[in-house]
């Protein structure tokens, strides 16, 4: 796994994706690819135990948590259980369905955010902006 860097006067960063569709991860990473030309590290897991696991022992900037990791668990289950872990990054829950009733307030589940996958780009590119703001000032124009 990549620490935290600077390469070019551009952060590495680490992104841990939870989902249990692999689609999902090759589109997170060429979307990733996309905007980051290449300075990230992304970790795809497709069980909430697997990122337990890794949130113990190693850090990421950003988790991406899939709603629905099957047709019995969701959100509501799952952020309880990564919050029994020792991360300190924002979760953010990529969804299909941002309206489900369980996901009507980010707060109450503990999340930064809820967004719906079609807009995974969008706000993956606000993010970044965000995050490179806070590392290097320098930087923030160049996403």
């Amino acid at each position: 796994m990549l620490g935290i860097g600077v390469t070019d006067n551009k952060p590495s960063i680490r992104v841990l994706l939870i989902d249990d569709d692999p689609d999902e991860g090759l589109i997170t990473d060429r979307t990733l690819r996309t905007l980051t030309d290449g300075q990230f590290d992304l970790t795809h897991v497709t069980t909430c135990s697997n990122a337990m696991r890794l949130l113990n022992s190693h850090a990421y900037d950003l988790i991406l948590l899939d709603d629905r990791l099957s047709q019995t668990i969701d959100a509501n289950f799952t952020v309880v259980m990564l919050r029994n872990t020792k991360f300190t990054a924002p979760i953010v829950i990529s969804t299909n369905n941002e309206k489900a009733p369980h996901l009507d307030d980010p707060a109450r589940l503990g999340v930064t955010d809820i967004i719906n996958k079609m807009n995974l780009s969008d706000f993956l590119r606000g993010w970044l902006l965000q995050f490179q703001s806070s590392m290097n000032p320098k930087a923030a124009g160049s996403v």
